[in-house]
């Protein structure tokens, strides 16, 4: 797939949504000429946190099994979560269409015996040390419980096998965070988690109330925190168009109006990372202006710490490390109750000014409406004489953040368009 296929990104989130699914039907359509597509969900259980996105999934399932031929789709999660959390929130309709589950069987004592001595004799170890590591304590891991899971066995042996010290939620939690600190691409901005994090660990972590939100047509905010005395509305955008924040900034106010009425200030929260494209300098002097939207700018920790959080608590809802869950939400939302002060205190952040060297975003909209049509080398000429230290990765840099410049790159030139007001 080429960019220019993907969906605008700050398009509405009903229009990504519904080319992404577009997308997806087409693909299965051609399933047709080579082999069915399988499709799997897996780590379900983040999704019984919200009662939205349970029904969200129902539909999604539906859809598939209506719309979409040439597949199948195979759903895997816990009994529990599946029967209380997500199944009874799904609409009628969908709870139809859906076939019967496939219940997995656990295993027995002599069953988890023979499974655990295959593996020994894999790994050659000498017969009277299988004898000696078996023990009776298969026999009382089974007292009282006719079967148990696989992977809790398998579990159970690796840890009096290797008999590691305990494991805490902090060591855990530092190597997630390095992991993904080490793989950028894990750190582009991924709405969902950011979701899940506010409403699960930094929400609690401040004592605010967490409730979904819709706010306006197209929703950029998603979530309030309602407060002892006032109001957060939090969005997690993803484009950085100027009129997506012109309409975040409009919507904001709306609240903030309608609210300070009744005497409970309110204001609106979004995070950014440092990997997602800069908000235009107009949006950032209206955010500024209107005293009742604030931009969260993250650094890479601070992300990485986001995303940490959101990656163990679902390897700990899904049974894959042995530590409880509410001592891990302890833990996760002290580590991260700066981040979650930063949303309340509000600090207003200034304007951004272009950094020393950078020629101002009016100086490069008149060059480039004067020219209509330049190269960046054509640019760079007409831009010298007032900024003689220009270089051209400075003069892109704010190409960028200028919304009347479509910048247009090939592997051979950079081109600058003019694009008036009305047409962007």
């Amino acid at each position: 797939m080429k960019p220019a296929e993907l969906p605008d990104a700050d398009a509405p989130w009903e229009h990504r949504n519904d080319r992404c699914f577009q997308r997806i039907r087409d693909l299965f359509q051609l399933a047709a000429f080579y082999r069915p597509f399988l499709l799997c969900f897996d780590q379900t259980e983040l999704y019984g946190n919200s009662e939205e996105l349970a029904r969200s999934l129902g539909v999604v399932l539906s859809r598939l099994r209506r719309e979409a031929k040439n597949h199948l789709t195979v759903v895997t999660a816990n009994e529990f979560p599946w029967t209380q959390q997500l199944f009874r929130r799904f609409e009628k309709a969908d709870q139809d269409g859906l076939e019967d589950p496939i219940h997995l069987e656990g295993v027995r004592e002599a069953q988890a015996k023979e499974l655990l001595l295959s593996r020994l004799e894999a790994w050659r170890v000498p017969k009277e040390e299988q004898e000696q590591f078996l023990g009776d304590w298969i026999a009382q891991m089974f007292k009282g419980q006719l079967m148990r899971g696989a992977r809790h066995v398998l579990r159970e042996a690796s840890v009096r096998w290797s008999n590691p010290p305990p494991v805490t939620p902090k060591a855990l939690f530092e190597a997630y965070r390095q992991r993904l600190l080490a793989d950028p691409k894990r750190l582009d901005f991924d709405p969902g988690v950011f979701q899940l994090v506010c409403e699960t660990v930094l929400g609690p972590s401040v004592g605010v109330v967490v409730l979904p939100l819709r706010s306006g047509k197209k929703g950029y905010l998603s979530m309030q925190w309602i407060g002892s005395d006032s109001d957060v509305l939090l969005g997690f955008e993803t484009g950085s168009h100027w009129k997506t924040w012109e309409a975040i900034v409009r919507e904001a106010k709306r609240y903030h109006d309608t609210r300070q009425l009744g005497h409970r200030p309110t204001r609106a929260s979004l995070f950014r990372t440092s990997g997602q494209k800069a908000i235009p300098e107009r949006s950032r002097t209206a955010i500024h202006d209107s005293r009742c939207v604030q931009v969260v700018d993250l650094t890479r920790a601070e992300a990485a710490s986001i995303y940490a959080a959101h990656d163990l608590y679902a390897d700990v809802q899904q049974g894959n490390q042995d530590v409880p869950a509410d001592a891990l939400l302890a833990f996760l939302r002290e580590e991260l109750k700066p981040q979650a002060d930063r949303v309340l205190a509000h600090r207003q952040r200034p304007p951004t000014l272009p950094p020393p060297g950078i020629p101002p975003a009016d100086a490069i909209r008149a060059a480039v409406q004067a020219m209509k049509f330049a190269t960046l080398d054509m640019l760079l000429q007409r831009l010298k004489t007032a900024h003689p230290n220009l270089t051209p990765d400075l003069v892109l840099e704010a190409c960028r953040n200028v919304s009347t410049v479509r910048v247009v790159t090939s592997p051979n030139s950079v081109v600058l368009r003019w694009i008036p007001s009305a047409s962007v």
